[in-house]
């Protein structure tokens, strides 16, 4: 039986924090990582939303 969660931020840097620590605790990728704009893509100074899932083995 596996656990999923969902992991979010609007943080490059965050994001990637959170998604080691998610490694770090046995947790796998589940799909991919999807960027989500916040805006005019075209814009140098465009910002992203980041989204992934991550299971996590579950003993019983």
């Amino acid at each position: 039986m596996s656990k999923v969660s969902i992991i979010t931020s609007s943080n490059a840097r965050d994001f990637h924090r959170k998604l080691s620590e998610a490694f770090e605790r046995g947790g796998k990728l589940v799909g991919g990582i999807k960027s989500i704009p916040k805006g005019d893509e075209s814009r140098m100074d465009c910002e992203y939303d980041y989204v992934t899932f991550v299971s996590y083995e579950q003993i019983s």
